[in-house]
This record gives C-alpha cells, sequence and structure tokens, in this order.
C-alpha cells in the first residue's frame, strides 16, 4: 500500500512517532522510519513526537543500542551520582523528564522508500544501530531520510496518525 502526504499550499507534511523513535531521529541516530505502507512522496518532512511515551517503551530505552545512545547525547550532562548511581530508576525518571510527547522535533527530507526483504538484507544495507531502530520485518517500509534540522526548542503541536500537515510559518 503506498500513502502520499497532501500537497497543501502554505504546508509541510508531518508525521508522529512514538518516542523514542522520535528523538532518534531528532539526534540523527535514526534515519530511517519503518511503515506497513510506502510512500512515493519525496520532499521535506517534519517529525512529530506523539502524546505517549509508555512503560514499555521507557523499558525499550534500558535496551542497547537505546541506552547507549542516550547516555552520550540526552543524558551526557546527566551526574548519574546525585542519582544515586544509574540504576533502573533513576534512568527511568530521567527518561520521563527528557523524553518529549506532542512536539514537532525536527525536519527531515525524505530521498526514498524500499520495500524490506528481512532483518539480515536491512542490517546489511543500513547498520546495526538502524535495524535495531526500526521494524524490518519482510513486506514493510524503509521511508529512508536525510537530516536537515532540528529545531532549536520543540514546538507544542497535536499530530495525528499517518501524514497530516504544518503550516509553514510555523517550523520556518
Amino acid at each position: 500500500m503506498i500513502r502520499n502526504p497532501s500537497n497543501k499550499p502554505g504546508y509541510i507534511p508531518a508525521i508522529s512517532l512514538w518516542e523514542p523513535w522520535a528523538i532518534l531521529m531528532a539526534l540523527e541516530e535514526k534515519r530511517n522510519e519503518t511503515r506497513g505502507w510506502g510512500t512515493a512522496y519525496r520532499g521535506p518532512v517534519i517529525i512529530h513526537a506523539s502524546q505517549q511515551f509508555t512503560p514499555e517503551q521507557r523499558e525499550i530505552c534500558w535496551d542497547q543500542p537505546f541506552r547507549e545512545v542516550f547516555l552520550a547525547t540526552i543524558f551526557a550532562d546527566v551526574d548519574w551520582s546525585l542519582l544515586g548511581g544509574l540504576s533502573a530508576p533513576a534512568y527511568d525518571k530521567m527518561l520521563r523528564e527528557r523524553m518529549i510527547c506532542r512536539a514537532l522535533l525536527c525536519e527531515v527530507n525524505i530521498v526514498d522508500c524500499r520495500q524490506t526483504i528481512s532483518k539480515a538484507a536491512a542490517r546489511h544495507r543500513y547498520g546495526e544501530y538502524e535495524t535495531a531502530f526500526g521494524d524490518y520485518n519482510p513486506g514493510r517500509y524503509a521511508i529512508v531520510t536525510e537530516f536537515v534540522r532540528r529545531f532549536e526548542e520543540p514546538i507544542e503541536y497535536s499530530g495525528q496518525q499517518g501524514w497530516f500537515s504544518v503550516p509553514e510559518e510555523l517550523v520556518r
């Protein structure tokens, strides 16, 4: 199935991702968004962090390579000794404080969309980290992006499932 965003003048297409995948795109650690549908669209798209950050999603952040990436980026300034060490409760507390929800995070450029063949093929093409950050089961699609820019501050915004549009003046 192919889905394309509407082409409304004065608007930029946007797509919501759950955390932690949205912040990974903004950090340039994740380049591909995997979906059960593909797109023929090429061009700019706004990455929106959805409204939920569930306990299950926080648990994923404890796994590698999520943990390694977050310790080196969004938690680089944390003095874990002040929190009693790098424990599960301390890490969870920081995740809840630092993960951003219901906001526009960055603008990326879609350059390709490829149907996935297997996880092994995806690892070969995209690398270990990229495949850890997506669902590359056969028959899905990898929407391939290039990073354009991270917004200085997240822009609070209510998104929706699938494609939606964001006014250009909000993000430019």
